[in-house]
């Protein structure tokens, strides 16, 4: 299946002579012209306007040219940029959880230092606020390992529906 967008072609005779070979048979033509409107439900075939993507399903007597590459690379270098993107975000993903591990390491080791400890066994309320806080940050490493779990799964599933779109083939003209 390929698409076109349209551009000066007004009706679907028009677009079918700018798709087909010139040559084709009638009856192709015509089988052509109804899988065209079979595959655009909702296109008004005789009032084609520009900038109007149509989509050109697999029929006999297609030109070469209507499958040909408009931008060489374009789909590859689409598809090579959001595969970037997301090994990009998976890092970003992972240097968050990170600093975030880190930032909890720091708080544990303010809580577990001898002054902390001898200002809670003095002050009720300091080893309140201390538990509490211990508490929080033992919930916020489940929480953010439970996020980091959950990204890496999105971005699993992003990649394989980005390697899914290679099956659309070159872009059309």
């Amino acid at each position: 299946m390929r698409f076109l967008v349209i551009t000066d072609q007004a009706d679907l005779a028009a677009l079918a002579d700018s798709v087909l070979l010139a040559r084709t048979s009638r009856t192709a033509r015509e089988a052509a012209l109804e899988a065209i409107r079979a595959a655009n439900p909702g296109l008004d075939v005789n009032r084609l306007t520009p900038g109007a993507t149509v989509t050109i399903p697999d029929v006999e007597g297609l030109r070469a040219a209507a499958g040909d590459d408009a931008v060489p690379g374009g789909l590859a270098d689409l598809l090579a940029s959001a595969r970037d993107a997301l090994e990009g975000l998976a890092g970003d993903t992972s240097s968050a959880f990170e600093q975030a591990e880190a930032s909890r390491a720091a708080t544990a080791d303010l809580l577990n230092s001898d002054i902390v400890r001898k200002l809670a066994q003095a002050i009720p309320e300091v080893a309140e606020a201390a538990d509490g806080l211990a508490r929080t940050v033992a919930a916020d490493q489940e929480q953010g390992k439970a996020q980091l779990s959950a990204s890496k799964e999105a971005l699993r599933d992003w990649a394989k529906q980005v390697e899914g779109l290679s099956a659309l083939g070159p872009m059309p003209r």
